[in-house]
C-alpha cells in the first residue's frame, strides 16, 4: 500500500535543487570571507609589534614605589 503522493508522478509540486542555488552560493562566499577575515585577523596579533616599554612612561614616575 503506497499512497498517491509518494510516487513521483503524482503532479504534486517537487522542490526542484535549483531553487537553492543561489542561497548555497552566498553561504560558501560568507563563509570564505569570514575564514579569510578570520586567518588575517590571527595573523595580525601574532605580527603585531611587541613593545616592551610600558605605553605611558611618564606615569611610571608618578606611581609609588
Amino acid at each position: 500500500m503506497v499512497s498517491k503522493g509518494l510516487r513521483t508522478g503524482s503532479g504534486l509540486p517537487v522542490a526542484k535543487p535549483q531553487r537553492f542555488a543561489k542561497t548555497r552560493r552566498i553561504y560558501v562566499i560568507d563563509f570564505v570571507l569570514g575564514a579569510i577575515a578570520l586567518v588575517v585577523g590571527i595573523v595580525a596579533i601574532l605580527f603585531a609589534p611587541q613593545s616592551s616599554s610600558p605605553p605611558y612612561p611618564e606615569l611610571e614616575s608618578t606611581r609609588a614605589v
